[in-house]
C-alpha cells in the first residue's frame, strides 16, 4: 500500500498522458464518464448545509440564552459565557481525530508544524475564533442597554446570518480566480471583521446595529471558510488533514477562553463595549501576525486518476504533480479488502 514515486525532469521528456492503465490481470475499470459519487454528491451536499446551517444558528443565538440566564437567573455572565465557550472548545476539539485519521500512513510525520509560517497560522486560529463568537455573546446585552428590544436584536442576528452566506460564497469565488493570494484574501477579511467591531460601540440605533450586521456578517462569513482554503498555500497537500487538525485544535482552545476573556474585562473596566473593543484587537491582532507569510505562491497543477479492477480486486490510483522543473508521479495499488483509509 505504499506510494511509487518519480521524479520526470521537464527539461528531459514528456509527461505520459494516457488515462488508463491495465493491471496484470488484464482488466481495470476506468472512472471516466462516470460520477464517483455514485450520483449521491449533491443529495450529501444538500444534507451538509442544513446540518452546518442548522448547528450554526444554535451558536450564534448564545447571546440571547446569556442575557436571559443573567437577568432571569442571576448568574454571573463570566460564569454564563463559559458555557458557550466550552460548547465551542469541544464542536472543534472533536474533529482532529477523525480528520486525522484518513491519512494514517503517514500520520507520524508532523515535521510541518515547526515551519514559522504555520506556527503563526496556528495562533491566528487560536485568535480568530476567540474573537469570533464575542459579537454573538455580548450584542444582545449591548443592544438593551441602549433601548434596542430583543426582537430587533433577533432581526440583527437573522440578518447577519443570511450575508454571511454571500461573504462565503464571495470567498470561495475569490479563492477561485486567486488562487495563491488566499493567505492575503483571508487577512483582508479577517482585519476588516475587526474593523467593523468598532461599529457597535458608537452604535444606539437599530438602523446602526443592521449596518454592522451587513457588514460584520459578510466579512465574517468569508473568513469562516478561509481558514481551511489557505492551508493549501502554507502546507503540500499531503500535509492538509494534519494541518487541519491542528488548526481545529486552536481554534477549540480560542473559543474556550475568548468569550469569559472579555466577560472579565467587562467586569473589570465596567464598560459594556470593551468586550468588542477586545474582539476588534484580537482579529485585526490575527491579520497581522500571519502577513509575513502572505507572499504568492505558486499554484502547481495536480493530476489525479483511479482505476478499479474488479476481478482482483485492487484499486490503482496515480497522481501527478507539477512543479516549475519537475513532473513528481506518485502510484500504488490498493487490494480493496485491505483499503480501510
Amino acid at each position: 500500500m505504499t506510494w511509487k514515486r518519480t521524479v520526470i525532469s521537464k527539461t528531459n521528456t514528456e509527461v505520459n498522458k494516457q488515462t488508463s492503465r491495465q493491471l496484470s490481470d488484464g482488466g481495470c475499470e476506468q472512472s471516466h464518464g462516470k460520477l464517483p459519487d455514485g450520483g449521491w454528491g449533491w443529495v450529501v451536499t444538500v444534507t451538509s448545509c442544513f446540518g452546518i446551517a442548522l448547528s450554526v444558528a444554535f451558536i450564534n443565538t448564545f447571546g440571547m440564552f446569556y442575557t436571559s440566564m443573567t437577568e432571569e437567573l442571576g448568574f454571573e455572565l463570566t460564569s454564563v459565557t463559559l458555557i458557550g465557550s466550552i460548547h465551542t472548545a469541544i464542536s472543534f476539539g472533536g474533529e482532529p481525530k477523525k480528520v486525522t485519521d484518513t491519512s494514517h500512513l503517514t500520520r507520524l510525520d508532523i515535521s510541518f508544524a515547526k515551519r514559522p509560517s504555520f506556527i503563526m497560522y496556528m495562533i491566528t486560529n487560536a485568535l480568530f475564533v476567540a474573537g469570533l463568537y464575542i459579537p454573538v455573546g455580548f450584542l444582545p446585552e449591548t443592544g438593551l442597554s441602549v433601548g434596542i428590544d430583543m426582537d430587533a436584536i433577533s432581526l440583527v442576528f437573522s440578518i447577519s446570518g443570511v450575508v454571511q452566506i454571500a461573504g462565503r460564497l464571495a470567498f470561495g469565488f475569490l479563492s477561485y480566480k486567486l488562487p495563491s493570494h488566499i493567505i492575503k484574501l483571508w487577512i483582508i477579511f479577517l482585519i476588516a471583521v475587526g474593523l467593523t467591531l468598532l461599529i457597535v460601540p458608537f452604535s444606539t440605533q437599530l438602523y446602526q446595529y443592521i449596518i454592522f450586521s451587513l457588514l460584520n456578517g459578510f466579512f465574517a462569513g468569508g473568513s469562516n471558510i478561509g481558514f481551511n482554503l489557505c492551508l493549501k498555500n502554507l502546507l503540500e497537500l499531503k500535509y492538509y488533514g494534519r494541518g487541519l487538525s491542528f488548526a481545529l485544535m486552536m481554534q477549540g482552545i480560542g473559543g474556550l477562553l475568548g468569550n469569559p476573556t472579555a466577560a472579565s474585562l467587562q467586569k473589570v473596566f465596567g464598560n459594556g463595549n470593551i468586550a468588542f473593543y477586545f474582539a476588534s484587537i484580537i482579529f485585526i491582532l490575527s491579520g497581522l501576525i500571519l502577513s509575513p507569510f502572505s507572499k504568492a505562491r505558486k499554484h502547481n497543477p495536480t493530476e489525479i486518476e483511479i482505476s478499479v479492477s474488479k476481478k482482483k480486486l485492487k484499486v490503482y490510483t496515480k497522481r501527478v504533480d507539477h512543479n516549475k522543473d519537475n513532473i513528481i508521479v506518485y502510484e500504488r495499488y490498493v487490494d480493496l479488502v485491505e483499503f480501510n483509509v
